[in-house]
């Protein structure tokens, strides 16, 4: 199996402002979204019950040094794979390539692969990426990726129960970033991908939690 083969030339992230008509509070709330959604999957992990990304189907991979000592959650279904350390995602998909979303601004990228698998890819090597191929392909694979998103939300749901993710929700508010109620995140992720971004908004206005509001209520 073939490693990626990233271009050597600077780094090139991307902002969603650059690629789509997002704006600016659209933007910053995909961003305090998808701290939030990181937060969580973080919860998951430590979960007491079980890990419940390994519990979902990811397989653990511990980092080193080239990763900066973070571990990877990988996941294969048919001809998908999707990575995921605390920081970013990584998506690639068989015949079309693959797409990065970072925690930090939600910057997103996308690189070729001569071998679709991400097997070996490490966290740092998601900085080095190639030029688009097309931007109706980069909607493709990252409208997949955020319907994943939503997918493993309404799993969690299901497996676990509600007030198990406003626990999460809560913890997650004794940070510096809003946070939204937890049976809204499958929605909002769904928004994201279809990129209705005024429905987005709107819909992260009138779910957001504050402080005050603790204790698992639901909307």
């Amino acid at each position: 199996m073939s490693v990626v083969q990233l271009h050597s030339t600077p780094p090139r992230l991307f902002s969603i402002t650059e690629l789509w008509d997002v704006s600016t509070s659209a933007h910053k709330a995909a961003v305090d979204l998808l701290d939030q959604e990181m937060y969580l999957l973080g919860c998951d992990v430590r979960c007491s019950q079980r890990n419940l990304l390994i519990d979902y189907g990811f397989y653990r991979t511990r980092g080193d040094s080239d990763d900066r000592g973070a571990s990877r959650y990988d996941i294969k279904r048919e001809e998908t794979l999707l990575q995921l350390w605390g920081s970013a995602f990584a998506y690639a998909e068989q015949g079309l390539g693959a797409v990065t979303v970072k925690r930090d601004q939600f910057k997103v990228g996308v690189f070729k692969t001569s071998d679709w698998s991400l097997r070996q890819m490490t966290l740092a090597g998601l900085d080095k990426l190639s030029s688009l191929n097309s931007l109706g392909q980069l909607e493709m694979l990252f409208c997949r990726l955020f319907h994943w998103i939503a997918d493993y939300e309404d799993w969690v749901l299901k497996a676990m129960g509600i007030d198990y993710r406003c626990r999460c929700v809560e913890e997650h508010l004794t940070r510096p970033r809003p946070a939204v109620f937890a049976e809204c995140l499958p929605h909002l992720w769904r928004q994201i991908a279809d990129r209705n971004w005024q429905p987005f908004l709107e819909g992260c206005q009138n779910s957001q939690l504050q402080k005050n509001m603790l204790s698992g209520v639901s909307h």
